[in-house]
């Protein structure tokens, strides 16, 4: 009886840490199809936030402080440039070169280097090598209500490198958790059965003491 016991304990033990690598082994799969895909569209949600944030501003100097930060926190590159592009507004060192190649994208210079993500009545989002570090990274340009021209971009990582990181990551985490989830199914249920036992030994007593006493009476 005692094996058989210890027998269904170590069968719900494996059957826990079986089910636990099952899920993380789905985990991981969804991850490599679809994290990269959600990588980008939430890269491209940024940018389109920022002309949100931007797009009543009237003048070039009348940027709103919300939007500075936003791209602060974003580690958006921005540049705000007149109609003539003589005037502009940014946060980047290459402020000159950003109007430059901003009006390059309006007179489709940059075609040959870059590719439509996304393009709407009010923007056009590109994939494209940055010019000055030699990463890849999405770009958003707009003509605001003002009339002003906007240009925002933003690096992009590697996903195949962020995402067999992050694999890596959940594989160690997930055999720590499957096996320490095993061990704590292991000793619940052994405490579990040896309250049974005691509880199941006390009313047999109980029972054996009542038929006792009936039997005396």
């Amino acid at each position: 009886m005692q094996i058989m016991r210890k027998s269904i304990r170590f069968r719900i033990a494996i059957t826990f840490f079986v089910l636990m690598a099952l899920v993380l082994f789905l985990i991981g799969v969804l991850q490599h199809a679809f994290l990269e895909d959600f990588y980008y569209r939430d890269k491209q949600k940024t940018l389109s936030r920022s002309l949100s944030l931007i797009e009543g501003a009237e003048g070039i100097e009348d940027i709103p402080e919300s939007f500075e930060q936003f791209c602060s926190v974003n580690s958006l590159t921005y540049c705000l440039t007149d109609s003539s592009m003589s005037v502009w507004q940014t946060n980047s060192s290459y402020g000159s070169l950003m109007a430059s190649n901003l009006l390059g994208i309006i007179l489709g210079q940059e075609d040959e280097n870059s590719e439509v993500v996304e393009e709407t009545d009010s923007y056009t989002i590109l994939q494209i090598e940055n010019r000055y570090t030699g990463l890849p990274t999405l770009e958003l340009w707009s003509i605001l209500p003002s009339g002003n021209y906007y240009l925002v971009t933003c690096p992009v990582e590697s996903m195949a490198e962020a995402a067999e990181t992050s694999m890596r990551f959940y594989l160690y985490i997930g055999i720590l958790a499957a096996l320490g989830g095993a061990v704590v199914i292991w000793l619940v249920s052994g405490y579990l059965e040896q309250t049974v036992t005691r509880l199941q030994t006390e009313k047999r007593t109980a029972a054996a003491g009542h038929r006792a006493e009936a039997a005396r009476h």
